[in-house]
C-alpha cells in the first residue's frame, strides 16, 4: 500500500500512463500546442445546441480516443474519474452515460486534473482497480 511521508504519497504499485488523449476547438487547434492534439473540431458547439452539449462531445472524445490508443476494450476500464467546471459534473456525466463505465465525478475547480490523476492512482494502488481513466474537460462557452 502506499506509504505517505510528510505531504507526498508514494504510491507502492507505480501506476502507470499507458495512453493519453486531448480534443480540442478550432481555436485552440490553432495554437502552438495544436499539432499535439488527437482530435480538433472546427465546429465550437460541435454539432449541438448548446455549450454543455458540446462540452459533453469534448470529453466523450477524449475518453473514447484514450480507449482507443490504450488497446484496451471498454469493458476492462474498472473506473473514470473525471470532472469538469459545469454545475453538476454536467459534461462528465452526460458523456459517461453513452461510455457505461463506472463513473466517479470529481470537481476541483483548476485542479480537477490533477484531481482525477490523483483518485484514479489511489483507486488502481489499493488493487481493487486494474484500469482507470482520469479527464477533465473545458469549453471556453460553458
Amino acid at each position: 500500500m502506499a506509504q505517505r511521508k510528510g505531504k507526498t504519497i508514494f504510491l507502492k504499485s507505480k501506476p502507470r500512463i499507458i495512453a493519453n488523449a486531448g480534443v480540442a476547438g478550432k481555436k485552440e487547434g490553432e495554437g502552438p500546442l495544436g499539432c499535439e492534439f488527437d482530435e480538433i473540431f472546427e465546429d465550437t458547439t460541435m454539432g449541438q445546441d448548446c455549450w454543455e452539449k458540446a462540452e459533453t462531445e469534448l470529453v466523450k472524445s477524449a475518453i473514447e480516443t484514450a480507449i482507443s490508443k490504450s488497446a484496451l476494450q471498454k469493458s476492462e476500464i474498472d473506473a473514470v474519474f473525471a470532472g469538469d467546471l459545469l454545475n453538476q459534473c454536467i459534461g462528465s456525466s452526460f458523456a459517461m452515460r453513452e461510455i457505461c463505465t463506472p463513473f466517479v465525478g470529481l470537481y476541483g475547480a483548476c485542479s480537477t486534473m490533477a484531481l482525477s490523476l490523483c483518485m484514479a492512482s489511489l483507486a488502481l494502488e489499493t488493487g481493487g482497480f486494474d484500469n482507470c481513466i482520469a479527464a477533465t474537460s473545458s469549453h471556453f462557452c460553458s
